[in-house]
């Protein structure tokens, strides 16, 4: 016999903003990766080793960006819909 499922909603939604956050600072590293370049730095071997880190890892922080994002977007979807489904248990109890 299963006992259910249940989520906390309220550590969800902070899971769900957390989530958020990640995306927006992979968006930030991402873009601060491109800013640096020969003509910020000086010497050619650490401009080479520069661009050759941001060639690297560019595409790897997209994908955790993208991860972040779609993690929180399912997240909020469940979120959503365990709301809609308190509310409609709460309604055929008679709650307003």
């Amino acid at each position: 016999m299963s006992t259910g499922f249940q989520i906390d909603i309220a550590a969800t939604e902070r899971i769900v903003e957390r989530l958020g956050e990640c995306d927006e600072r992979m968006q930030q590293a991402r873009k601060r990766l491109n800013n640096v370049g020969p003509k910020t730095l000086g010497t050619n071997g650490l401009d080479n080793a520069c661009d050759t880190f941001q060639d690297e890892w560019d595409d790897g922080i997209k994908r955790i960006e993208d991860a972040a994002k779609d993690i929180k977007d399912r997240l909020k979807t469940t979120v959503d819909a365990y709301k809609a489904g308190e509310k409609k248990t709460a309604e055929g109890f008679g709650a307003k």
